[in-house]
């Protein structure tokens, strides 16, 4: 496969993640903010904020429709689910003879559809819906993905760039839950309430399969164990560090030895760290596991790179 394809596969697949992804937390804020009083409320958009990498505002200026619609829509350049969207869009396109017609319709039609929005419109209405719908276009694109497009390599790139992101983003919420906050997080966020663990599994669609495991008994140390640990949750870190090392396996050698070893290495390392640890390692006042793995992460996006898209043409020619 061509580098530029790989590339452009497993890019418009992150990008896709990252907007299910804030989909998913705005749609879940919106559906819990009428159980919280305005203090609990204030501190929620705050985390989710923090939880997205945005500045994190002030109790007195947080303006929930302005956090909203920056990370909905944004200004141009911006990250926001919109600026996702046509990423996805952009990388789809320039590999449209690799991916299925029906694939990118659906792309198209939703990239569209969010352009065509009128925020201030919705907002006043029924805000939660966009979202919902933003997640089930998703869904109705990843099961098109798989139903119609062949599972070779080209496919298995857009398998590895949907959990190296899952990856990333599970361990930034987690850790504004469960870590000593990240940098440029005010430390007055870390008390979470009752309605923000159950608003944590319902944002990584897992309190049915919480309860199916630990019971209804909400308990801020098993909502950790489950959202980490399980290994056969879907959006668990666990599930998606054993999606990275199978892709990563599946795609098979690069162009360079070496390379494939030091990939191999990174991948079986952060599959150690998640099969072997402990919850009460990361709740440990001072740990940084959360931290660890986000930059296990950065490391074998690297490592992708340098075995499979970026590795120089005397890489080719020694092959």
């Amino acid at each position: 496969m061509l580098s530029r394809v790989a590339d452009s596969l497993y890019w418009m697949s992150r990008y896709l993640e990252r907007a299910e992804h804030v989909s998913r937390l705005l749609a879940v804020r919106l559906d819990t903010a009428t159980e919280q009083r305005d203090q609990q409320a204030v501190r929620s958009w705050r985390r989710l904020a923090a939880s997205m990498w945005m500045p994190v505002p002030e109790p007195l200026t947080l303006s929930p429709a302005a956090v909203a619609e920056s990370v909905t829509r944004g200004p141009a350049n911006s990250p926001s689910i919109l600026s996702f969207m046509q990423g996805a869009r952009d990388n789809a396109r320039q590999v449209r003879e690799q991916i299925s017609a029906e694939m990118w319709e659906r792309l198209n039609l939703l990239y569209l559809h969010l352009r065509a929005v009128d925020f201030q419109s919705v907002w006043r209405n029924a805000p939660a819906d966009l979202y919902n719908r933003i997640i089930n276009d998703l869904y109705l694109f990843h099961g098109v993905s798989d139903a119609t497009m062949r599972h070779g390599e080209g496919w298995h790139f857009i398998q590895l760039g949907r959990y190296i992101e899952r990856t990333q983003l599970l361990a930034r919420l987690l850790n504004v839950h469960f870590g000593a906050m990240p940098p440029g997080v005010p430390s007055d966020l870390e008390e979470c309430d009752h309605i923000e663990w159950f608003a944590l599994l319902r944002a990584c669609s897992g309190f049915e399969a919480y309860c199916k495991v630990q019971t209804a008994d909400v308990r801020s140390e098993a909502i950790a164990e489950f959202l980490m640990f399980d290994p056969l949750f879907p959006r668990s870190l666990r599930f998606a560090v054993d999606g990275i090392a199978s892709e990563v396996a599946l795609i098979g050698r690069g162009p360079e030895e070496k390379r494939d070893k030091s990939l191999a290495r990174l991948t079986g390392r952060l599959k150690a760290k998640l099969d072997y640890a402990q919850v009460d390692e990361v709740l440990a006042p001072g740990a940084r596991y959360l931290d660890e793995v986000h930059e296990a992460c950065l490391a074998i996006h690297q490592g992708v790179y340098e075995t499979y898209i970026d590795y120089g043409v005397d890489a080719v020619v020694a092959a």
